[in-house]
């Protein structure tokens, strides 16, 4: 499939981009705000000269935010819009739109009133275990998407979760209403991964330059052997540290003629687990550990400081909630060798014996349908997300004598780490690069393009958006149709439109009209449909409008009047 570079003035996609998905200022640091903002950078770096791209936020912030971010990576002869109402996207140009989570069907709803295929919904994964999202896939089957709808699954084990859980509950509608049902009309799953860029890029030094550099600024000795985690500092949510700490300390009695540092960079939750961290590490003799961050997030600076004084990546999540491991292909950029827990997306990520090692796990699964105690109390709201995640990190099980082979292999063979190194960032190059990774969306959205184009029926979507109006239709005497309403004597004057106990609403309902509405109300005595259309209410509020405007007073219709 060959993709034009001048096919268009339009991006390819539009982007669904609320604060919640990038921010890592306001919000707490997580992954998938990470993978947000890399997302949007890495699309807008990647642009072909004269496009334009589109972005949905939800707040001027927001949007002045975003715009400091991206504008650094926006190429000579592009262009970003970002706009902070979806009805400023214009659907007649819009080829596909991407959300940033795999809760494809709500969005569906713009496509209501439609065609179904007036264009593609795309969305893509991160946690797949909450209840949240979870039940999201059944609308899989039952909502209003279509088979050039699309979700993005960043590994092939995330790909294999989300694919099991649709068919359990499209096995599971089937037995309870004995039909049949098709799965030609589900969404695709696609599997992209994530990119990042690499940070540490320094045209003028070395790779064993960038080392020392960093590591005089950090206070690390040139000769001592670096590993280095990077995440989050969460026993529950990301990985218990137990295991490292263990290796780490035994190696260090063991190796009597290196100094090994873990160096830890990465944020607490809170001081509780900042203590209990270290509590721990104090428990073991021979356990020298350097943290950047802590309670303070670490900075951008930090972080690159990090992965260039390294000379080993380990990471050993033990957690469901993870899906693909943004830090071993930061790592992988950065040229280092990864040792990593054989466990969900990581399994993409690195290539056993070549660019690191992959330490086994195991998880007790326990019964392969029943739901279990932990699930149950976690479904009825007993437990929150947080703990039914750490208690199932619980069960999970690193080998840890296979861990501190590998780990000892690395320290002990300079030549032998340095090749994976350089290994591992050529694998980044050509896998989990965003010129790599962009082009591979743009192949997505073409395809997804031409299963619209086939499409030859003539209905609308609007079949699993019932609107909320028609179903509380019968609530009311009469449903309201008034043409034009007068002011007599008795009436509120038009200033109660701005009375601060409802303004709020009511600049929503007229489109911020208020005082032109309130002008016109003053100069005629009466207010008409057609003059809400001559100041620009949309057709479908001037109804709404008008119904506002009696309803507090101002003017009534003609049978009304005293």
């Amino acid at each position: 499939m060959t993709i034009n570079k001048s096919i268009s003035r339009k991006y390819p996609a539009a982007l669904i981009l609320p604060g919640d998905a990038f921010d890592t200022e306001r919000y707490q640091l997580m992954g998938r705000r990470v993978a947000g903002k890399e997302f949007a950078k890495g699309i807008v770096n990647n642009l072909y000269q004269g496009e334009e791209l589109d972005i949905l936020v939800n707040s001027v912030k927001e949007k002045e935010y975003l715009n400091t971010i991206l504008n650094p990576y926006l190429i000579k002869n592009t262009s970003l819009n970002i706009h902070t109402k979806i009805s400023k996207f214009n659907l007649n140009e819009i080829e596909n739109i991407h959300i940033p989570g795999p809760d494809l069907e709500k969005w569906s709803a713009i496509r209501a009133n439609y065609s179904p295929n007036k264009f593609s919904i795309t969305g893509i994964i991160h946690t797949l275990c909450s209840n949240k999202v979870i039940n999201g896939f059944k609308e899989y089957i039952f909502g209003g998407l279509e088979s050039w709808d699309a979700l993005v699954c960043t590994s092939s084990c995330g790909r294999e979760v989300v694919n099991r859980t649709i068919d359990f509950f499209h096995e599971s509608f089937e037995r309870k209403y004995n039909i049949k049902l098709t799965k030609k009309k589900r969404p695709e799953l696609y599997t992209i991964p994530l990119a990042v860029n690499d940070i540490t890029y320094d045209i003028s030094l070395t790779r064993k330059e960038k080392r020392l550099k960093a590591r005089n600024k950090l206070g690390i000795s040139k000769d001592a052997i670096v590993i280095l985690f990077l995440g989050r500092l969460s026993f529950h949510g990301k990985a218990h540290p137990l295991a490292i700490y263990r290796s780490i300390s035994k190696l260090s009695t063991e190796i009597k003629d290196k100094q090994i540092v873990l160096l830890e960079c990465g944020t607490f939750a809170n001081e509780t687990i900042e203590k209990l961290y270290n509590s721990l590490i104090f428990s073991f003799r021979n356990l020298t550990i350097k943290r950047v961050g802590g309670i303070e997030q670490a900075t951008e600076e930090a972080k690159i400081d990090s992965l260039n004084a390294a000379n080993i990546f380990i990471s050993l999540s033990d957690n469901i909630q993870e899906t693909f491991g943004l830090t071993v292909i930061e790592a992988m950029a950065a040229e280092l060798p990864c040792i990593v827990s054989d466990w969900n997306g990581y399994k993409d990520l690195v290539k056993e014996n070549e660019t690191g090692y992959l330490i086994p796990t195991k998880y007790a699964v326990g019964s392969k349908e029943a739901i279990n105690h932990i699930e149950l109390d976690y479904k009825i709201e007993k437990i929150n997300f947080d703990y039914m995640i750490g208690l199932k990190s619980m069960k999970t099980v690193i080998d840890e004598n296979a861990l501190n082979d590998k780990l000892k292999f690395l320290i002990d063979n300079k030549e032998i780490r340095e090749n994976m190194g350089y290994k591992s960032k050529q694998r980044w190059k050509e896998l989990f690069s965003w010129q790599v990774v962009s082009h591979q969306y743009r192949k997505l959205w073409l395809n997804l393009k031409e299963r619209r184009d086939s499409y030859n029926e003539i209905n609308t979507s609007i079949r699993f958006h019932p609107s909320i109006d028609y179903i509380f239709k019968d609530y009311s005497t009469a449903i309201y149709n008034e043409k034009e309403l007068f002011v007599d004597s008795d009436s509120t004057k038009p200033e109660m439109l701005l009375f601060p106990l409802h303004s709020k609403l009511v600049e929503i309902i007229t489109s911020k009209k208020t005082k032109q509405i309130i002008e016109l109300i003053k100069q005629n005595k009466s207010i008409k449909e057609k003059e809400l259309e001559i100041i620009g209410i949309e057709k479908d509020k001037r109804q709404e409008v008008m119904a506002l405007i009696e309803k507090l007073g101002i003017a009534k219709n003609k049978s009304k009047r005293v």
